[in-house]
């Protein structure tokens, strides 16, 4: 047996002002349609809700007992409706990010904390992936929106906005010759031995290792890692140079010294991307965060 909502907040009225006259007055009715609609409903029940007096009505036990689970139904109902609409606006929900591990030293917590600020409501979870590990995730739906650097172009099915520009430093051990230096030229490590990030693992190796080639040289890689921080702690031990994003500047690695790059210099700016289809209102409102910047 189905009940009419419409019904129960009719019923829950009357209970309350237990008048149909007064009931009828805060509902905008007439009292005779008003009067009709309760008798349907206690006809439906098989029950009789409310004793018809001289002086008003009256509750029975089982009209107590409706009034009570009425007053639940209509509130619960009212939360969901509440619900529905601040996820239609993006004000609840779950958001699925990945992000590469380098971004955690720059912008990317910040952003992280303006969001949740403003979204209180919204619950997110944050997984550290490669790139084209984000793309595929994406294009999964595994996560909802990636943050990784660099891209020229989005993947086909995504797009991606520019989050925030950052320069690639060149990294050197504190006793290297170029370490008293507060900008080299990109041909300055033209002779020294490079530790990377694995090419399968980071597709700015590629681009770096181009921008070396642009610059007159070939990148000598004599080790490679997963990990940035990796990288950090090689150079730290002496055992070459690389090329970071400068807001890993700010590890703090004992005998490690970052250099700028002078022009033309690597760019390492970190892009969200996200699927161009299907996007979600709280996805939605973390990009407009970004673009609005």
């Amino acid at each position: 047996m189905s009940i009419d909502i419409r019904l129960l907040r009719y019923f829950s009225v009357v209970a309350e002002e237990l008048s149909i006259s007064r009931a009828a007055v805060r509902l905008h009715m007439s009292q005779p349609p008003l009067s009709q609609q309760i008798q349907q409903l206690e006809d439906r029940l098989g029950v009789v809700l409310l004793l018809r007096k001289k002086r008003g009505i009256e509750l029975t036990a089982a009209g107590a007992a409706m009034a009570a689970e009425a007053k639940l139904v209509i509130a619960r109902l009212e939360q969901a409706v509440d619900a529905v609409k601040q996820i239609g606006r993006g004000e609840l929900g779950h958001i699925r990010i990945g992000v590469i591990s380098s971004a955690m030293w720059g912008e990317f917590p910040n952003l992280l904390r303006r969001f949740h600020t403003s979204h209180p409501g919204v619950n997110w979870s944050v997984k550290e992936q490669m790139p084209s590990v984000q793309v595929q995730s994406l294009l999964e739906r595994r996560i909802d929106i990636g943050f990784f650097r660099s891209v020229a172009q989005a993947p086909e099915g995504c797009r991606s906005v520019r989050v925030a520009p950052e320069e690639f430093g060149a990294v050197v051990h504190a006793r290297h010759l170029l370490a008293r230096r507060m900008s080299i030229p990109l041909s300055s490590l033209a002779d020294a031995d490079f530790v990377m990030l694995d090419t399968p693992a980071a597709a700015d190796t590629l681009y770096l290792a181009q921008c070396c080639v642009d610059a007159g040289f070939t990148p000598r890689v004599i080790r490679t890692a997963i990990e940035p921080q990796t990288l950090v702690a090689l150079v730290s031990a002496g055992m070459g140079v690389t090329l970071l994003p400068w807001s890993m500047s700010r590890i703090g690695w004992p005998d490690v010294k970052f250099l700028r790059i002078r022009p033309p210099t690597p760019t390492a700016d970190l892009y969200a991307v996200y699927r161009e289809e299907e996007l979600s209102p709280v996805v939605q409102q973390m990009v407009s965060m970004i673009t609005a910047r």
